[in-house]
């Protein structure tokens, strides 16, 4: 993993993680459950 030296504010840092961490859970409820889309 690359380290983030000042390239990214904190904020965008975890909004990032946030997005990334629901487009994940979308993934998998969607291989799960494909009848829900």
């Amino acid at each position: 993993m690359r380290r983030i030296d000042g390239g990214l504010p904190v904020i965008e840092n975890i909004l990032l993680t946030i997005v990334t961490v629901l487009v994940l859970i979308y993934l998998f409820v969607a291989l799960i459950r494909p009848e829900v889309f």
